[in-house]
């Protein structure tokens, strides 16, 4: 997702002349205090991957395939998904990866999989993010 974030973030400054906020999650980890940055970090390794896992790839795909359909309902999970993260910059690349390990669920049947592929990611994010932090880079 991050390569699409990028791509989109290059795109949409040079061709529709857009800006971005830097999203609050990022803000949060480069300066908010420690308290706030130890509960943003369990929130994104551990109650996020469960929860949004269970509530998008299970109950909300479900609920939407007994009306929609398979493709309708991949797609409505995965924009949900997307927005509910509420930052146009990320939403390309959230709701492709949504897709993803959508498409992931419905082949395996497993939730693990993607609680797990949703954990490595936002591990990464974080590691990237608390890294600058503690080495004080800046990030545009």
């Amino acid at each position: 997702s991050g390569s699409i974030t990028m791509q989109w973030q290059k795109f949409a400054q040079e061709e529709l002349h857009w800006v971005f906020d830097t999203p609050d999650t990022v803000e949060m980890t480069l300066k908010g205090s420690i308290l706030q940055m130890v509960i943003l970090t369990f929130s994104a390794l551990v109650a996020a991957p469960v929860f949004e896992e269970i509530l998008f790839r299970r109950v909300l795909y479900n609920f939407c395939s007994e009306r929609l359909g398979t493709v309708v309902s991949m797609i409505t999970a995965s924009f949900i998904f997307a927005a509910m993260h509420m930052t146009l910059l990320q939403l390309p690349g959230l709701f492709a990866m949504a897709m993803v390990w959508q498409y992931i669920y419905l082949k395996e049947r497993n939730l693990t999989i993607t609680i797990l592929l949703h954990f490595c990611n936002n591990l990464a994010a974080m590691g990237m993010l608390l890294l600058a932090r503690f080495l004080n880079l800046a990030i545009e």
